[in-house]
């Protein structure tokens, strides 16, 4: 199995990574939640400024991340972050960005998930390992709500 693919999908994320997922239209980045400078305060009624970050998301390798996101959904529990757009009515300029930097990028497949199969790993070095993995009975829901979220 070629690992470029996959290589595509992968963007920095602050100070660690997220990986690029969605479809053609509307595309979004899932990252682990320690990776956001705050969490955006957890009322329906939040602003904007409250939920988008500057400069978060950049090519990986790269020390700069020039690119602005909006948060979308963060649960600090299970250190799960989703980004998307930031609104394009108030920052067109950013939403064109984010546009670019993850157009450029390979979206990862989301859908069912079954309960034994290879996964593709990243580790801290950059070298893609393929692992194989099990997904315990108990947790097989949780994991596919976290998909239908996604």
């Amino acid at each position: 199995m070629s690992t470029r693919p996959w290589t595509l999908s992968v963007i920095r994320v602050g100070g660690g990574r997220g990986f690029v997922v969605g479809a053609e239209d509307e595309r979004f980045v899932i990252t682990a939640a320690h990776f956001l400078p705050h969490f955006p305060p957890s009322v329906s009624f939040s602003t904007i400024e409250e939920r988008t970050y500057a400069k978060l998301l950049g090519q990986l390798g790269r020390k700069r991340t020039p690119v602005w996101a909006e948060c979308c959904f963060v649960d600090p529990i299970a250190d799960l972050a989703v980004l998307w757009s930031p609104d394009r009515q108030h920052l067109d300029k950013e939403a064109d960005a984010y546009d670019a930097l993850l157009g450029a990028a390979a979206p990862l497949p989301i859908g069912d998930l079954p309960l034994t199969r290879s996964s593709v790993t990243l580790p801290a070095i950059p070298v893609w390992e393929t692992t194989p993995v099990t997904i315990p009975r108990a947790a097989e829901r949780r994991v596919q709500r976290v998909v239908a979220i996604a």
